[in-house]
C-alpha cells in the first residue's frame, strides 16, 4: 500500500549550473538525465563518461562523483524518497533497477532512441507538486513509466530476474527487506520458503549480486547509515536497532562498507 506521509519525489530540477564533484551520497534513489553535454561519473571503483541522452541510475547511499567534461552540461535530476518508492513500485523487477546495485550493474544507459519520451517524463516529474491531488500516485506513475521504458529498451537489464525460481527468490528478498532489523537465520528462511540453503545462495546471488547473508548485512548497514546521518541517536543504539548484536562487529562491517567508522561518518556529514 502506497505510503502517504511523505511525498515520493524529494527533489526534481532541471539545471545547467555547476555540479558537486566530490565523492558523496544521497539517502534517496537518484535519476539523472544528461540532456546536453557530457559528464564523468564515478560510482565506487567504476568510471563512466555519460554523454548526451544518457540516463543515470543511482541507488540510495551509493557513493559517487560527477565532473563535467564539456562547457555545456544541462540535466534533469530527480531524487526519490526510498520507503515511499519501495511501497509504490509494485513490481520487484522494476524496483531492482533502483536499489542495491550489484558489482555488475551498469549505471549509465543510452536512451537516445526514446529521448523525447524520457524528456517528457522528467519534465512532468519536475512539475509534479506535493499539494496536487493524488500526488504520490501521479509520481509513482511517472517513475514506473520510465522504468518500463528502460526495461523495454534493454531487456538484458532484467535477465537475472527471468529465472524460473524468481518468485521465491524475490519473496526471500522482500522478507529480508521488511525484517532486516530482526534476528534472522538464513536456514530458517530456507525452511519457510521450501528452498535449500545452497540453491538459495546460488540463485539469490544471481539475482542481486550478493549472498543472502551479504545482502542482509548491506540492508542493516544502509539503514544504520541513514539513522547516523539523520539523527543524533547513540551509535550503539542504532546498531542494535538495525539487527547487529555486537557493536565491534558493526563498527568493523561499517568501516569496510563506507571506509570510515560510524563516528567519523556522522562527523563528515554534519
Amino acid at each position: 500500500m502506497l505510503q502517504s506521509d511523505r511525498f515520493m519525489i524529494s527533489s526534481a530540477v532541471y539545471s545547467t549550473g555547476p555540479v558537486r564533484n566530490d565523492f558523496h551520497h544521497h539517502n534517496e534513489y537518484e535519476l539523472l538525465f544528461v540532456e546536453d553535454g557530457s559528464v564523468t561519473l564515478q560510482v565506487g571503483r567504476k568510471t563512466y563518461t555519460a554523454g548526451r541522452d544518457t540516463l543515470i541510475l543511482l541507488a540510495n547511499l551509493e557513493q559517487h562523483s560527477l565532473s563535467p567534461c564539456s562547457q555545456t552540461y544541462s540535466r534533469y535530476c530527480v531524487t526519490l524518497h526510498v520507503p515511499v518508492t519501495d511501497s509504490a513500485i509494485q513490481e520487484p523487477e522494476l524496483l531492482s533497477l533502483l536499489k542495491n546495485h550489484s558489482d555488475t550493474f551498469v549505471h549509465c544507459i543510452d536512451v537516445a532512441s526514446i529521448r523525447d519520451t524520457v524528456v517528457d517524463i522528467f519534465r512532468r516529474m519536475t512539475l509534479c507538486r506535493e499539494e496536487f491531488p493524488y500526488a504520490n500516485q501521479l509520481a509513482a506513475c511517472y517513475v514506473t513509466e520510465l522504468l518500463i521504458h528502460i526495461c523495454a529498451l534493454y531487456p538484458a537489464l532484467q535477465e537475472q530476474t527471468a529465472l524460473s525460481c524468481r518468485s521465491r527468490i524475490l519473496a526471500v528478498q522482500k522478507h529480508l527487506d521488511q525484517h532486516f532489523a530482526e534476528p534472522l537465520r538464513i536456514a530458517e528462511i530456507c525452511s519457510q520458503y521450501y528452498i535449500s540453503n545452497h540453491y538459495l545462495t546460488h540463485q539469490f546471488k544471481e539475482l542481486t549480486g550478493y549472498s543472502p547473508k551479504q545482502y542482509l548485512t548491506l540492508l542493516r548497514l544502509k539503514h544504520a547509515a541513514i539513522l547516523i546521518h539523520d539523527t543524533q541517536d547513540p551509535i550503539s543504539e542504532i546498531a542494535f536497532s538495525c539487527g547487529f548484536s555486537d557493536i565491534n562487529n558493526f563498527t568493523k562491517q561499517f568501516k569496510r562498507e563506507y571506509g570510515c567508522t560510524p563516528t567519523a561518518f556522522r562527523a563528515r556529514n554534519l
